[in-house]
């Protein structure tokens, strides 16, 4: 409904083969977004033959804080449900850090009445150049639980063995060789290259077209990359090098200069 937000409307009525009555089912649903806070708010009936009918509502209002803190990667949320006369209230914030939001961070608090008790959980994680790492707590009423992972990869090739994030035999991975070259970005910052200058791309698109990029900024002073970006069509559950033409040594600045003089442009030195 354009400036003033979002609204849906369902409904629908069933009748039944030799059997009196019918059922209705009912939902309205809207949302709208002010200023970085989108609120929505819905409600329901289900209504049964020979039952009571059931109403549900529900109310969420979620934002980030970047206006107010300068950190898009954090929002915050608050979430009413109803079932009838049980009503469940949650509260959380998640968000991460870094600017590429490798580790990242949920925490949530809920509580209800009707003796539903409060429910708590807390994560997490880290998603590494050489894998993935998660830890989890959470607790309601009557039990708690805590978890915690490792996942990730190990590739044999003709150069060498290279960890990586977890492999999916189900797509496509790229071997990024840029020899010598350690501690160079790709794949939009995520992943590193190793002491050996390999990097293993994950989660590629088979048969469609991929473009990995080398980001430049992260270049050693004694590195020159002549292009920094290769296109691969894989097929499913290829791994496919991508090396890119590298040069690894020293560079020189010289100021020549003859009788005191600097030499003119376009001189001949042997």
């Amino acid at each position: 409904i354009g400036d003033y937000g979002s609204l849906s409307l369902s409904g629908s009525r069933d009748n039944y083969w030799n059997q009196s009555g019918y059922s209705e089912n009912w939902s309205v649903n809207y949302s709208k977004s002010v200023r970085g806070v989108t609120i929505s708010v819905g409600a329901g009936l289900n209504q049964i033959p020979e039952h009571s009918n059931d109403k549900t509502f529900s109310l969420t209002i979620s934002s980030t804080l970047g206006d107010w803190y300068g950190s898009r990667n954090t929002s915050v949320n608050y979430s009413m449900s109803g079932y009838n006369s049980n009503v469940q209230h949650n509260i959380g914030l998640n968000g991460g850090f870094f600017d590429d939001s490798r580790m990242n961070y949920s925490i949530s608090q809920g509580f209800g009445n009707q003796g539903q008790g409060e429910d708590t959980t807390s994560s997490l994680g880290y998603n590494a150049n050489y894998g993935n790492m998660n830890i989890g707590y959470g607790h309601q009423r009557d039990s708690s639980q805590f978890n915690y992972g490792l996942s990730g990869g190990l590739v044999l090739h003709p150069e060498g063995v290279t960890l990586s994030q977890p492999l999916s035999f189900e797509s496509a991975n790229a071997l990024i060789d840029i020899p010598g070259a350690s501690g160079i970005e790709v794949a939009n910052g995520r992943i590193q290259t190793d002491w050996f200058g390999h990097a293993i791309v994950p989660n590629l698109i088979p048969y469609a077209r991929n473009e990995l990029s080398v980001n430049m900024a992260t270049l050693p002073s004694d590195v020159e990359i002549r292009k920094n970006n290769a296109v691969l069509i894989p097929a499913k559950g290829a791994l496919v090098k991508v090396p890119f033409d590298a040069e690894v040594g020293r560079r020189a600045l010289l100021q020549l200069f003859h009788q005191g003089k600097p030499l003119p442009f376009g001189t001949v030195v042997t």
